[in-house]
């Protein structure tokens, strides 16, 4: 079965590793252990954030293809032999990953392991190689593309990222940033200006144009009436004969007189009708522009009442949104206080059977180790783990099984190794592979078993 790269790592440190580490940096097992619990998917985060950077592919790459592949097989020896190069070299491959987020990476890793700052940098630091090496082991010789190798390790990253708390997650995840929600400001509005009573309206104008006719009307009607009462008979009027020239000239004196009342009285009557004409129209205007005014005040009035509910319907809104807010965050410090509860029962706990897992370990191993060093060491594989189907092809699994095969031969300071299994052909297969290694034929014995479903690997001393 493939393990993830957190998974693979972890399974790397054993009681032996994490006593060896303990050592090296003069801490307490108990808080390694603690430690790596969150240490690192936080590192394999880290490095799947790397690589989303402009450049961080390559940047990566350049660090795996430095990284000393055999400290993933020796972290004891290693961290007894090499503590300050370790240390030197973890501290500047640390600040390459995170960057500006490096401290507070290490202040998450002791808040959540319970250890102090100076412990968690130093866990950190040793770690950043280690997780380099397996990165080489494990995609080196692949010949992989820089964009195969990104997105692969970006792929572990997340899977990383789901293994740690929610407030870890989010500060190793530099993209996770919080969107602040503010109000629309509004705009000033224009104030709606009034003309000033004395400026010149259309009623007005049409006031002054009716003044300044009134007169030249009144002066057209007096000239027609003289000139109709003043014109000069065409024939000699019958009344007018046999009287003397004394009682015409009266006549004539009594018309004039009456024309000029009349006139009188016609531009005395003009010039009332001209007054209630021009009131009627002042009057009006008034009218009007009070109706305006009184209309553009009742417009002002629903204006300012609109504003002012649409003010408190948002603010309703932001109180709402602030309260549902303040739930939410409730809610989930509630979720992270009973995680981490949880997490320290199932620690405390896990630290109580590890202790008495040791003890019972130590005991078998001790009463085994006699006989276990002088006799052969078998490991089975599942043949799925090596071979697609039943066919003879390599699983891609299958490199990273046959490097373990060398690595423990070398441990093991075995002589020879004897291949068992069902398939005599993919026994063959997996010779070949192992002489292409450097292994001797004469190394190498194969025993083919109808009764085993797995390929044994037997390491003879």
């Amino acid at each position: 079965m493939y393990d993830h790269l957190v998974r693979a790592l972890q399974r790397r440190f054993d009681e032996t590793a994490i006593r060896a580490m303990a050592e090296a940096l003069g801490l307490e097992e108990a808080e390694i252990e603690a430690a790596l619990i969150y240490a690192v998917p936080a590192l394999v985060a880290g490095i799947g954030e790397e690589v989303g950077e402009a450049g961080g592919a390559e940047e990566l790459l350049a660090m795996v293809d430095a990284a000393d592949i055999e400290l993933l097989h020796r972290i004891p020896i290693k961290l007894r032999e090499e503590r300050a190069a370790l240390l030197d070299r973890g501290a500047t491959e640390l600040r390459a990953i995170f960057d500006a987020r490096e401290q507070d990476v290490i202040d998450a890793l002791a808040h959540h392991a319970k250890i102090s700052r100076e412990t968690a940098g130093a866990i950190l630091r040793v770690l950043t190689p280690i997780t380099l090496s397996k990165l080489a082991f494990r995609y080196r010789d692949r010949d992989l593309t820089v964009e195969e190798f990104a997105k692969a390790v970006k792929g572990e990253g997340k899977i990383a990222l789901v293994l740690l708390p929610m407030n870890f997650a989010r500060t190793v995840d530099q993209a996770r940033r919080l969107r602040n929600i503010g109000r629309v400001d509004r705009g000033n509005r224009d104030q709606v200006t009034r003309e000033e009573r004395g400026e010149r309206t259309m009623a007005n104008e049409r006031k002054e144009r009716m003044k300044g006719m009134i007169p030249l009307a009144i002066g057209v009607v007096v000239v027609a009436g003289l000139l109709f009462f003043l014109k000069p008979p065409k024939r000699e009027d019958p009344a007018m004969l046999g009287q003397p020239d004394g009682e015409r000239a009266g006549l004539l004196d009594e018309a004039g007189r009456r024309i000029r009342q009349n006139a009188r009285e016609v531009e005395q009557g003009a010039e009332e009708m001209s007054d209630r004409v021009a009131e009627s129209v002042e009057s009006g205007a008034e009218r009007a522009r009070d109706n305006a005014e009184l209309a553009t005040e009742r417009a002002d009035r629903e204006v300012e009442e609109l504003e002012d509910r649409t003010d408190r319907l948002a603010d309703d809104a932001d109180q709402a949104i602030d309260e549902q807010v303040e739930r939410a965050r409730q809610r989930v410090e509630e979720a992270e206080q009973s995680t981490s509860e949880a997490v320290r029962a199932a620690e405390r706990e896990a630290r109580r059977g590890g202790v008495r897992a040791r003890e019972e370990g130590s005991r078998i191993l001790d009463e085994a180790s006699a006989g276990l060093r002088s006799s052969p060491m078998t490991i089975p594989y599942e043949t799925s783990q090596l071979f697609e189907g039943n066919s003879t092809i390599f699983t891609s699994e299958a490199e990273d099984s046959i490097r373990e095969f060398v690595t423990i031969f070398n441990e093991q300071d075995a002589q020879s190794i004897t291949l068992r299994g069902a398939r005599e052909d993919q026994l063959y297969e997996l010779a070949k592979k192992l002489e292409e290694r450097g292994f001797r034929s004469a190394q190498l014995h194969i025993e083919q078993d109808n009764t085993l479903d797995q390929i044994e690997v037997v390491y003879e001393k």
